[in-house]
């Protein structure tokens, strides 16, 4: 996994980051995958770091030497979209080389390599054209390298008030964004968007920032006039870039209720509350694939503890979705025994 003389020769470019307290360093042979890491990573971009400090190399090159994989045991292959302009599923399959590398190969995009603190990315150079496919696949590299020190990544929102900290989980169109936006225009902060991130603090999980731009499509930001914003083109559809309320990046939280949307055909929205087990199994596919055995363990223990710590309820999303934030006052001001509680707008009106 070392740098040979002439790697170093090539590479003319580099970054570093601070991701809350984690010291990363990104050197690359292209000003493209430069480009994306400055606007993936910039609320964490730093100038010099200190102490233990993780490794990022990217290449880029005409083809991905799948020669490695050879002799790797492939451990599981799954498909997920990113957010580039083709909009199409994205494939990773997951290995471990006989060394113990650890390796998720990308067709058509790329091939990461990771071996303690030290991560190499081969990136095709097909790719180079899509700024959101670059930025997806440095953000699966770095979330590799960040969670050997502890910090792991969850595919949902985090939103926080008072010190009161929220997390919408959940996939794709189940109504995160039309929750999130609900809870904005009542003076929420957002803590993270699209991606929030967990660590373990004195026995406790706690949410931190990863990202803080939202948007949204052009229908449901239109229900949330009170958020100033400005429209922009990314298929399949227009999408509505609103100027939010962000916390701080210094920013964490305990995360009080966890939240998981689903659109209904209905007028009122309710809080509905499931037992945690559900809860546990309904958050597990939002969290990055890990490949570390290690890692799974302490990845799952710390998902566990969040969700033991927190109100858990199945968000049912109608029409009146912004009256969100009185609903869920509501349901956090009752007793916590209370696990078959469901709520409505009814009465809160006033």
């Amino acid at each position: 996994m070392g740098t040979s003389t002439g790697l170093q020769l090539r590479f003319m470019h580099d970054l570093t980051f601070d991701f809350h307290g984690i010291a990363l360093r990104l050197v690359a042979d292209s000003s493209a995958v430069i480009g994306a890491a400055q606007f993936a990573f910039k609320p964490f971009r730093v100038d010099c770091l200190q102490g233990d400090i993780l490794d990022l190399r990217v290449e880029t090159c005409s083809s991905a030497p799948r020669s490695t994989l050879s002799t790797a045991a492939k451990l599981v292959s799954d498909t997920f979209r990113t957010r580039s302009s083709v909009n199409s599923p994205w494939i990773c399959s997951l290995y471990r080389e006989p060394s113990g590398v650890r390796s998720a190969y990308f067709p058509d995009y790329a091939l990461l390599r990771v071996f303690g603190r030290e991560g190499v990315l081969i990136l095709l150079r097909a790719a180079l054209s899509d700024a959101h496919l670059i930025c997806s696949v440095l953000r699966f590299g770095v979330f590799e390298l960040i969670k050997t020190r502890g910090l792991f990544p969850i595919h949902g929102a985090a939103l926080e008030k008072n010190g009161v900290g929220v997390l919408v989980a959940g996939p794709s169109s189940t109504g995160k964004t039309r929750s999130c936006l609900a809870l904005l225009c009542n003076r929420w902060h957002c803590i993270s968007n699209e991606t929030a991130v967990v660590r373990e603090r004195e026995g406790m999980a706690e949410v931190l920032p990863f990202d803080s731009e939202n948007d949204a499509s052009e229908s449901v930001a239109s229900n949330c006039p009170d958020l100033s914003g400005t429209l922009y083109s990314r298929p399949p559809k227009r999408r509505a870039k609103a100027e939010v309320n962000s916390a701080d990046q210094s920013t964490c939280t305990r995360v009080c209720a966890v939240l998981f949307p689903q659109l209904v055909d209905a007028e009122e929205s309710r809080l509905e509350a499931i037992p945690r087990s559900r809860a546990l199994i309904e958050l597990l596919p939002q969290s990055v694939l890990v490949f570390d055995s290690d890692l799974a363990r302490s990845h799952f223990d710390l998902l566990a503890r969040l969700i033991g710590t927190s109100r858990c309820y199945r968000l049912h999303c109608g029409g009146n979705v912004h009256h969100l934030p009185f609903i869920l006052k509501s349901s956090l001001m009752e007793r916590p025994n209370r696990t078959s509680a469901v709520l409505s707008t009814r009465g809160l009106r006033s």
